[in-house]
């Protein structure tokens, strides 16, 4: 449980196979009912490089309570296009956060966009978080 001023840190971790075509959300949690949660890091980490010719990006969003629709982003897309900005395999790469606080009942959902094909293998998300008022709370 975590309290105002707390240094309770917590990690959540996992694995998705290859999301496939282009255009999936990925629904990775719930933030408690009771409480807000503060991210104070993210990393995604892919098995396959990201190679020439492929583009694709995987964004940390915020879908509110009803989780149904995009609110807000967490942190923008990690990965680019065919010619730049592409993930390195077995290489974690962090994300900038751009709003971690999330509201008592938020899902944080995974975007994914491919632009053009790439096979992932296996994609890992890292998610370092505090409950109760975080840093930027």
């Amino acid at each position: 449980m975590g309290y105002i001023g707390s240094e309770d840190t917590k990690v959540f971790t996992t694995v998705i196979t290859d999301p496939g075509a282009d255009d999936k959300q990925i629904h990775l949690f719930r933030v408690p009912a009771n409480q807000p949660l503060e991210i104070i890091s993210a990393a995604l980490v892919v098995q396959n490089a990201q190679g020439s010719g492929s583009a694709g990006t995987f964004e940390l969003q915020d879908w509110g309570t009803s989780g149904t629709a995009i609110e807000g982003t967490i942190a923008a897309g990690i990965g680019g296009t065919a010619a730049a900005a592409r993930i390195s395999a077995s290489t974690p790469a962090a994300y900038v956060l751009t709003d971690g606080t999330l509201d008592a009942g938020d899902w944080v959902v995974l975007d994914y966009q491919e632009d053009t094909a790439w096979v992932e293998q296996h994609v890992t998300v890292i998610v370092e978080y505090r409950l109760g008022f975080g840093a930027n709370a």
